[in-house]
């Protein structure tokens, strides 16, 4: 079978993503190489070119970082950089770094790995002022990693730091303590380096009170170190040991650890090592010229360091209240906009009522008006269809004289009772004190021959409790009940309960009428708006040759 050639475009793109990948995965490699070639020189910094470039390098990464939102990466590059000022003394400097990392790391949520860097952060912060010989602030910092420490391992770098710092400050008791300690932490991980660095700080710090478990602590140390071949190390429990000797004066055998570490440093190949280790050799041999050279060296880069620092922490410090001036210039702006905000809320909301009250009243007044029309329009044509047409009526059988006298005054009587009537609804209502027998005798005036008018619980209802515009609109509703029923309904018996429940007043008519169909309601359209107007409810229950109910719920 013959196989067909893959296409050559095919062939093109496979290559350009393979030349791709290439290329990104050599920048991510360079950009890693770069970070560790740097990193390297701040944290064993030798020349000032050098290390300008690797400050250089981190501030422009941290820069890089944070405009990708990449925040634990700017703070890994920020850790750098404060180990780099503490190297080159530059200890304010590092202090305002390692705030602006912690600063970043509030930001994030907390979780294992801000926990660990901040840690670190503290650990160098207390550094920075072991070294500026501010202890109190140092065992503040140093606290404050051992309260976010888990677990040994993370604790034991901590724990020798505070430990030497108890060292500095003569405190040979609890050095001896921290370093213990720090000991039998090492012992539950199986951590040999560490066990060593316990052991070499505890049997120095033993050999400061006359210890007799000195000199055996210090050469444990050392074993360990020498069989893990641990330079560093090494280094370190020799010049302990260097130490351990002068001070008794065994000045052979100070001497020989001294050159130990002298040598030892020449294979780290570093400069400060070499430099600490000819220091401790000219302290030994007792050169007075020397000595004196080396202690006025010590006297002047200490007074050196103390005033670049304080003239950098008045710097700091000038910052910082700039900063802080600012901050607050910015929260009463904050405050001030703020305040502008609600007053101008305030007056938008007032304006608001104002125009409601004002489109309100309007709309009041409007509905006012309407209703005295259809009020004027509603009386008039109940004058006219209830008394002219009969007055014309009556003047009609007058004139063709076929009323008796009797009769005549029968026909006005019914005249005068409708024009009562009338105005009895119409009129202004006046509420007395006793409302419940006003109500009463209202209901009872529709009692005729041929209907019985039945009130139930109307005496039990606690009428002062009601307010003046919800009786007007009951004595008004009840009225236009009873006038219908009186106009249509043929009612033999009409009754009229009276009841409390639940916070509400509920009323409920009854008659047994003609009743009628639901949708037609011979004009009682009014009842229920004035319900409605009290945010009432009003129920309605008829049919033909049904009677008619009603249910008001107030």
């Amino acid at each position: 079978m013959k196989l067909s050639k893959p296409p050559s475009l095919l062939i093109f793109v496979q290559l350009l993503c393979i030349g791709l990948l290439t290329s990104i995965s050599g920048q991510a490699q360079k950009h890693i190489d770069s970070t560790d070639f740097y990193g390297k020189i701040l944290l064993h910094p030798d020349e000032s070119f050098d290390v300008e470039a690797a400050f250089s390098y981190f501030e422009k990464q941290v820069e890089m970082d944070l405009r990708k939102n990449d925040t634990i990466n700017a703070v890994k590059k920020l850790r750098y950089m404060v180990i780099g000022q503490i190297e080159m003394g530059a200890l304010y400097e590092s202090e305002e770094t390692a705030a602006t990392a912690l600063r970043l790391l509030d930001k994030m949520p907390t979780d294992s790995l801000v926990k660990a860097h901040k840690k670190g952060i503290y650990n160098d912060l207390g550094m920075v002022y072991r070294t500026l010989k501010n202890p109190t602030n140092a065992f503040l910092f140093y606290d404050e990693a051992l309260q976010i420490c888990e677990g040994a391992s993370d604790s034991l770098i901590v724990i020798n730091n505070k430990g030497n710092q108890y060292l500095d400050i003569e405190k040979h008791e609890l050095a001896q303590l921290q370093f213990t300690k720090a000991y039998e932490l090492s012992k539950q991980i199986s951590d040999s380096l560490n066990q060593a660095r316990a052991l070499s700080n505890l049997g120095f710090a033993q050999s400061k009170s006359q210890h007799p478990d000195a000199l055996d602590n210090l050469l444990l140390g050392l074993g360990i170190r020498l069989r893990n071949n641990h330079l560093a190390g090494i280094y370190s429990s020799y010049s302990h040991l260097s130490n351990y000797y002068h001070n008794r004066g065994q000045a052979k055998e100070a001497e020989d650890y001294a050159e130990k570490a002298y040598n030892i440093a020449h294979q780290i190949n570093s400069p400060s090592y070499i430099k600490n280790s000819l220091s401790n050799l000219l302290k030994i041999k007792n050169d007075s010229i020397a000595q004196e050279y080396i202690t006025l060296n010590d006297s002047i880069k200490l007074a050196k360091l103390q005033k670049r620092n304080k003239y950098a922490g008045m710097q700091y410090n000038l910052s910082k209240e700039k900063l802080k001036t600012e901050e607050n210039r910015l929260l009463q702006e904050k405050e001030k906009r703020k305040k502008q905000g609600f007053q101008f809320l305030g007056i938008l909301l007032f304006t608001g009522i104002l125009a409601i009250y004002f489109v309100q009243r309007a709309q009041n007044r409007k509905n006012t008006i309407k209703e005295i029309f259809r009020t004027e329009a509603r009386i008039s044509k109940r004058v006219h269809d209830e008394v002219a047409n009969d007055i014309y009526h009556l003047m009609t059988k007058t004139q063709l004289n076929v009323l008796e006298p009797d009769a005549l005054l029968d026909d006005l009587e019914e005249i005068y009772s409708k024009t009562r009537d009338i105005s009895r609804e119409t009129n202004a209502l006046t509420l007395q004190d006793d409302f419940g027998a006003q109500l009463s005798d209202l209901l009872q005036s529709y009692q005729k021959e041929g209907t019985v008018i039945t009130i139930q619980n109307i005496s039990q209802i606690n009428w002062k409790g009601v307010s003046n515009t919800k009786k007007t609109t009951i004595y008004r509703v009840l009225q236009e009940l009873m006038t219908n029923m009186n106009k249509h309904s043929k009612a033999s018996q009409v009754l009229i309960s009276f009841q409390k429940t639940r916070g509400s007043l509920q009323i409920k008519y009854v008659d047994n009428g003609i009743g009628s169909v639901l949708k037609n309601r011979n004009g009682l359209e009014n009842t229920e708006n004035r319900i409605k107007a009290i945010k009432g409810r009003i129920i309605f229950d008829t049919a033909p040759s049904k009677g008619f109910k009603v249910t008001l719920t107030i």
